[in-house]
């Protein structure tokens, strides 16, 4: 029996999940607070239609980043490459499973995906989606300027994207197993969803709780032995960002997840005694990344003869031509005060291909390298403990059971009326900030839900072996 979990494919590609779990992610783990935005999302599965701009940015960025990783845990070089073409095949699709046979790189397959929504939504045009790819551009460019082509000097890649997953234990170390209902499908069985307890076939078992997640890349000290989880995110400001990892349990959740694993000599190429560390954090900023724009031309003055100097004839004044008679334009150069948050060194580089003198800058790049670089990639590592790992350990135990206790009530609910005594709205919400599901939250309804997809579940693909037979036991 083959379990397979939406945005992390078949269970036997996840390290540590064994084929009969029910497992939830921290998408899932981020919408307890609210339980009707768990109902919307999980319970009933909708999916939003389309996804945000930032979302998508976001997740481009994250495919560049990985793709650098791979090269250096393969190769152990400088990455060659600016995300258009595949580094791997060099840009020629001869049966590279890196690039699906396209030649093409990160960055160009984004545009390629981005190109084929455009074709299908109204809302995204062509012109969106190459400025779309332009920016994304621009944002990895500038990551590999600040911190080079070559790997980390002092650690090793042992996996990018590495999927894993961590049990959930209770008080005294018992798993955690509650009754949890599963319904028939042609291939095998799936997760029940609202009102599916009482579906022909569904069954309630008691498999182990896990919890399941990626680490961007998880990194090894060249000297220490010691492990380090390597983590990339974009932001709008991010300062603020990393200032928040602090109170996010997110990364505190990696550590423990890996160090479990870990000690259970589930890592290819880690020692069993090896410790977790912490991790590297990346934030890299989402804004423009624009390149300055010059200003604009205008006629180049001529020179007298005689004195050296610009001067008018009558009132007017003597420009230069060229050899067909035409006045002769020239930007006089770049303007520091609209340019004031370029990189320093897009600035820089404006200005070699300006042919403009970079002395007459000097003080305008300084400007830009104390204001505006320290702003666009921010990186930090920070430690966690054993006493971070147990604390994590406790609240996932507190989250298992509030997400099961949802999923029960969910596939036990019998009329529309049941949804408000059990999934009531959250006065945490502020006016729907951040939340796909305003519009059920407001006015549910047929119409509604048609804006929405039905998202994937959890599935266990064996039709032929019933759960019942594989109720968990201690």
């Amino acid at each position: 029996m083959n379990i397979s979990i939406p945005r992390y494919g078949d269970g036997a590609d996840v390290i540590g999940l064994p084929a009969r779990a029910m497992v939830f992610s921290n998408s899932e783990r981020s919408t307890a607070a609210c339980p009707l935005k768990w109902l919307f999302a999980y319970g009933d599965g909708l999916k939003p239609q389309n996804r945000s701009a930032p979302m998508a940015l976001g997740t481009a960025m994250h495919a560049c980043v990985e793709d650098v990783h791979n090269w250096w845990r393969a190769k152990g070089t400088a990455y060659p490459g600016d995300g258009s073409a595949c580094v791997w095949c060099v840009g020629i699709a001869a049966d590279c499973s890196q690039c699906g046979s396209t030649g093409e790189g990160p960055v160009s397959l984004t545009l390629a995906e981005w190109t084929a929504h455009s074709l299908s939504s109204e809302d995204y045009t062509w012109d969106q989606a190459t400025e779309d790819a332009e920016h994304l551009s621009r944002m990895f460019g500038g990551w590999l300027h600040v911190y080079g082509r070559n790997p980390h000097p002092d650690y090793r890649v042992i996996a990018p994207e590495m999927k894993m997953a961590v049990p959930v234990v209770g008080p005294g170390g018992t798993p955690y197993a509650p009754r949890t209902w599963v319904v028939p499908t042609s291939t095998g069985w799936r997760v029940a969803q609202t009102g599916e307890a009482s579906t022909e076939g569904a069954k309630a078992v008691r498999w182990p709780w896990y919890q399941v997640l990626t680490v961007d890349a998880l990194m090894q000290d060249r000297r220490t032995g010691d492990v380090y989880l390597y983590e990339c995110k974009t932001s709008s400001s991010p300062a603020g960002r990393l200032a928040n990892v602090s109170v996010d349990p997110q990364m505190s959740g990696y550590c423990h997840a890996v160090q479990h694993l870990i000690r259970q000599g589930m890592i290819p190429g880690v020692a069993a005694y090896a410790v977790v560390r912490g991790y590297i954090y990346d934030v890299i900023s989402s804004g423009s990344h624009a390149y300055p724009k010059t200003l604009k031309a205008v006629p180049v003055k001529a020179l007298h003869p005689d004195t050296g100097e610009p001067y008018k004839n009558g009132r007017s004044w003597v420009y230069e031509l060229d050899a067909n008679g035409d006045q002769v334009e020239r930007s006089p150069g770049l303007s520091m005060a609209s340019n004031a948050g370029v990189s320093s060194w897009r600035y820089r580089e404006a200005i070699h291909a300006n042919g403009f003198d970079e002395a007459d800058y000097a003080d305008h790049l300084l400007d830009l390298m104390a204001t505006v670089d320290p702003k666009l990639y921010v990186r930090d590592i920070a430690t966690s403990g054993p006493e971070v790992s147990a604390r994590y350990a406790r609240e996932l135990y507190a989250v298992a059971q509030q997400l099961s206790g949802y999923r029960k009530r969910s596939s036990e609910m019998k009329t529309a009326e049941d949804r408000d005594y059990q999934f009531p709205r959250q006065p945490v919400c502020i006016a729907g900030y951040g939340c796909a599901f305003r519009a059920p939250c407001l006015r549910d309804g047929d119409m509604v839900r048609s804006e929405y997809d039905a998202a994937e579940s959890i599935q266990w693909n064996d039709r032929a072996e019933s759960p019942q037979e594989e109720t968990f036991k201690w």
